[in-house]
C-alpha cells in the first residue's frame, strides 16, 4: 500500500507513470496506456517510455546472478521482456533515461570500488537491436549529476567544478564537445521543456530555479523556489515546472504544479511520507 492521492485530469501532459512501494517487498508498478497500474515485479526501477508501453527495469539489488549489471526491458500490452548486459562489476549503472523517441535508453556509470561513489561514463541502449555501448568520459563527477538525453538525443549531463556549476554535452566517445558553465546545476533527469527550446536549473548562488534558452544559454525566466527542501521534477508543460515540497501536515508531501513566477497553479498529488515511495512522473502517452 502507497499513501497517495492524485487529483489528475484526463487532459493533463504528465501523470504518475510508475511507483515503488518503499516498504515490505518493494514491488514495482507502472501504468499502461488505459491508466491502470501494473504490478511488475519487486525491487526494480521502472522507467516508462515515451509511448507508453516499454518499461526499462533496472535493478535495485545488482550482480544477483553474476559480474555483469544488466537492464531488463518489458513490453506492457505482449509481457514480451528480454535482458541487455551493461557493464562488469565494480562498475554499475544507474538513473535510466529515455531518449525522446524511445529508441534508447541511457544509464549513467558509476565506479564503486571506493567512495564517495563517481560517475565514470555512460551506457547507451539501443532497444531495438537489443545492444549496450559502454562509454568511459574524459571527467568524472558526483552520482547525483546523472547524465541525460537532450530533446535531440545528444547526451548532456550537469557538472561542478569546485567553484560553479554547469552542463556539459559529450559526444559518443566520451568527449566533451559543448559547455555552458554560468547556467547553474541541473536537478534530477527531466530538465529540458516539452518543445525542447529551453531547460532549468537551480540559479547559480540562488534560491531560484532558472529557465534558460537552450539555443543562445540566455536567461528567461527566475522562479523563486516555492520551498528550500523543495525537489525539482520536471516540466508540466511549457509554462510551468513540477516540484514536490514539504505538505502542511506532518508526513505529508504535495507534488504541485508552478509557473514562471512561482505561483502553485494546482496540486498533483497528496503523499503521506510515513508510507515512502519512489515515484516516476512522465508525459502521458497518446491514446
Amino acid at each position: 500500500m502507497i499513501g497517495v492521492t492524485l487529483h489528475e485530469h484526463p487532459k493533463d501532459a504528465v501523470r504518475l507513470a510508475s511507483y515503488i512501494e518503499g516498504q515490505g517487498a518493494f514491488r514495482t508498478y507502472v501504468r499502461d496506456r488505459s491508466g491502470t497500474f501494473k504490478h511488475l515485479g519487486e525491487t526494480e526501477q521502472p522507467v516508462l517510455a515515451p509511448g507508453g508501453d516499454w518499461v526499462a527495469l533496472n535493478p535495485m539489488i545488482k550482480f544477483r546472478t553474476g559480474d555483469l549489471d544488466q537492464i531488463k526491458f518489458s513490453r506492457l500490452s505482449t509481457g514480451e521482456s528480454f535482458v541487455v548486459n551493461t557493464v562488469k562489476k565494480p562498475l554499475q549503472t544507474m538513473t535510466p533515461v529515455w531518449s525522446r523517441d524511445g529508441s534508447k535508453l541511457l544509464l549513467s556509470v558509476a565506479d564503486m570500488k571506493k567512495e564517495p561513489y563517481r560517475l565514470v561514463g555512460f551506457v547507451v541502449v539501443d532497444v531495438a537491436a537489443r545492444t549496450a555501448v559502454h562509454v568511459e568520459t574524459e571527467y568524472s563527477d558526483d552520482t547525483a549529476l546523472a547524465y541525460t538525453f537532450d530533446p535531440g538525443g545528444t547526451i548532456v549531463r550537469g557538472y561542478w567544478d569546485g567553484k560553479r556549476g554547469g552542463i556539459e554535452y559529450y559526444d559518443m566517445s566520451g568527449q566533451v564537445t559543448r559547455t555552458l558553465h554560468w547556467v547553474g546545476l541541473p536537478r534530477g533527469t527531466q530538465w529540458f521543456s516539452p518543445s525542447g527550446t529551453r531547460f532549468a536549473t537551480v540559479c547559480p548562488n540562488s534560491d531560484s530555479y532558472c529557465v534558460w534558452d537552450l539555443k543562445t544559454g540566455a536567461r528567461q525566466a527566475t522562479v523563486p523556489f516555492t520551498d528550500k527542501d523543495g525537489e525539482f521534477l520536471g516540466w508540466f508543460n511549457e509554462k510551468h515546472l513540477l516540484v514536490k515540497d514539504p505538505g502542511k501536515k506532518r508526513n505529508t508531501e504535495v507534488v504541485k504544479v508552478i509557473d514562471l513566477v512561482g505561483d502553485t497553479a494546482r496540486v498533483l498529488a497528496d503523499i503521506a511520507t510515513d508510507k515512502p515511495s519512489l515515484f516516476q512522473y512522465a508525459p502521458a502517452p497518446p491514446a
